[in-house]
């Protein structure tokens, strides 16, 4: 029997929580969370020195369903890209400089974090 949806969301958000404190810990600034739009979600878009960072959180409490890492592939990627734009349109962001992160949140209490500084690129 698979995790319920209500489970995955408690994860995620739990994994969020950890991510963003640790990733404030490292001197970033968390400038928005959960940003939604019709088309897309951002979970965390942050400072890092003069850097614009749209970050993926991945969540795992286990490798049953693969790596955290796994699970950004080349369609989340493009969703991400996609609602960067869009915030950034809505945002007037367009000169800033920018990147797109992965961080990736494994275990309960004492969690691994790993922070993918750009971890991809926009496809051209």
């Amino acid at each position: 029997m698979g995790a319920s949806t209500s489970n995955l969301r408690k994860v995620g958000s739990l994994g969020e929580d950890q991510a963003v404190t640790w990733l404030q810990e490292q001197g970033v600034v968390l400038v928005e969370r959960n940003w939604f739009w019709r088309g897309g979600e951002l979970d965390l878009i942050l400072k890092d020195g003069e850097v614009l960072v749209f970050a993926e959180v991945k969540s795992r409490r286990s490798q049953r369903m693969g790596t955290a890492a796994e699970a950004v592939t080349r369609n989340k990627q493009r969703s991400i890209v996609r609602s960067a734009k869009a915030w950034l349109a809505r945002n007037g962001g367009f000169e800033r400089r920018i990147r797109f992160d992965v961080v990736t949140v494994w275990g309960d209490r004492q969690p691994e974090i790993k922070w993918y500084k750009a971890a991809f690129r926009p496809e051209s």
